[in-house]
């Protein structure tokens, strides 16, 4: 099953791209779940930069999945205080599909090596399932660097790429979306990244890379 393939179903750490009309200015902001219970999605409070959300206030929320982006309408329920302020948004009544993903995904070989949270002197190894212009998914022994997955979700990455045909991709920067065990080899786990610097460049060869190994070229 590929990761967060449900495009119905919202994750925890997951981030969310939102759009709200707040007096007369619309903003945008990410924010990620922290919750989901019977009542509703906690998340944190946006910096607006000065305007707060309010209750009952329409928030048009978007999430993303390997193929595609969706979409749904919601309202700001109400605010509470956990570990730390966030804010309760109401469960879709709709989700709608608006944009098909650009990044063309592949299943390719290769190795990478990555340093979690920015940790130079930690680095270590494994090798690529699929990769993308937009992220990638890869296979490792070291699973305690990931904290049995969640608490590794939503932290930095760092990341370079040796791809089949000797292409060499370095010093891409990503966040954790999603960490789990890899049926395929005993006591690895499988660690599925979203890129959040990559160079225009890179990212175009990366797509060229990926759309010949999708044609099987």
């Amino acid at each position: 099953m590929a990761l967060y393939d449900d495009p119905k179903k919202l994750y925890l750490r997951e981030k969310l791209s939102c759009r709200a009309k707040v007096g007369s200015k619309v903003f945008t902001f990410d924010v990620r779940i922290q919750d989901i219970d019977t009542k509703g999605i906690l998340t944190g409070i946006p910096d607006l930069g000065g305007p707060k959300l309010e209750s009952g206030q329409e928030v048009l929320v978007r999430y993303y999945r390997q193929d595609s982006a969706y979409q749904f309408l919601t309202k700001v329920l109400g605010f509470e205080e956990r570990v730390g302020p966030v804010v309760r948004i109401g469960f879709p009544s709709r989700i709608t599909r608006y944009q098909r993903r650009t990044h063309t995904r592949a299943e390719l070989g290769g190795t990478v090596r990555f340093m979690p949270n920015g940790q130079l002197t930690n680095q270590a190894r494994g090798f690529v399932k699929d990769i993308s212009a937009g992220g990638v998914q890869f296979s490792t022994q070291q699973a305690g660097m990931f904290n049995s997955g969640l608490p590794a979700v939503g932290t930095s990455i760092a990341m370079d790429f040796v791809l089949p045909g000797n292409h060499e991709f370095v010093g891409i920067v990503g966040f954790i979306r999603r960490v789990t065990k890899d049926e395929e080899r005993p006591g690895f786990v499988r660690v599925q990244v979203e890129f959040t610097k990559i160079s225009p460049r890179a990212a175009e060869r990366m797509e060229l890379i990926s759309r010949k190994a999708a044609r099987g070229l």
